[in-house]
């Protein structure tokens, strides 16, 4: 019998898609939007200044690999951005 290698120790979490990321995956399927016009429609607001658009988006999306941030500044789906 041949020892087996170490097993590495500890474990690798991915982001879990929420309800708020699925809004913003359906709504950037038809084309990049910039932070404020996302984050309304995602998060059903009618007001939304920009810096805390900016932000909710960052802190929303920044995790998740399927969703970039163009050099624009507006957000895409990574496979689309290509």
């Amino acid at each position: 019998m041949t020892p087996s290698a170490p097993r590495p120790f500890g474990t690798v979490v991915a982001p879990r898609p929420t309800t708020l990321s699925a809004r913003a995956l359906r709504r950037l399927e038809d084309g990049p939007l910039d932070a404020v016009a996302l984050m309304r429609d995602v998060c059903q607001v009618e007001r939304l200044q920009s810096d805390a658009a900016e932000r909710m988006a960052q802190a929303l999306l920044g995790q998740h690999p399927e969703f970039v941030q163009l050099a624009s500044g507006h957000w895409a789906l990574a496979a689309s951005a290509g």
